[in-house]
């Protein structure tokens, strides 16, 4: 049996929904691979929503607030790109009208990587400034909305 260390444990969680974020990215305008799109966000949304109990358990001790701050604004988004796919699932639509839409839904996406790319960075190292500076400004996007 092979034991995981707490933090490969939890970079496995950060990377899965890396991962997850650039498939549907990926994938977006593929009417076909919505219902996996879909799945991948619900699966996102289940994770992300432990992220900070998680952490407590495995390191004892709270997450940085910094951290704690990507994650509740890396599951807001979640939800959001959650709730829009399954709205999207709810409609018989043409290819076209699809497209439209999902591309309503692209630049949450893109939030969605930039998030748990920094999350990740942040959960090894400090952030660089120019990485600082891209975070702040999906937080003040995520915000203003």
């Amino acid at each position: 049996m092979w034991l995981r260390s707490p933090a490969s444990t939890f970079r496995r969680r950060l990377r899965q929904r890396e991962r997850s974020a650039y498939l549907i990215k990926e994938d977006l305008n593929l009417q076909a691979e919505l219902t996996s799109n879909l799945r991948l966000a619900q699966k996102a949304v289940a994770l992300g929503k432990d992220d900070e109990a998680v952490y407590e358990r495995l390191f004892k001790q709270q997450a940085p607030d910094s951290l704690r701050r990507i994650l509740n604004a890396e599951l807001l988004l979640w939800l959001s790109v959650r709730d829009a796919l399954g709205s999207l699932s709810q409609r018989d639509m043409l290819p076209d009208g699809y497209r439209q839409e999902a591309q309503t839904l692209k630049p949450r996406v893109n939030d969605l990587l930039t998030l748990t790319t920094m999350a990740r960075a942040l959960f090894t190292r400090q952030l660089r400034p120019s990485e600082e500076y891209e975070l702040e400004s999906v937080l003040r996007r995520r915000e203003e909305r």
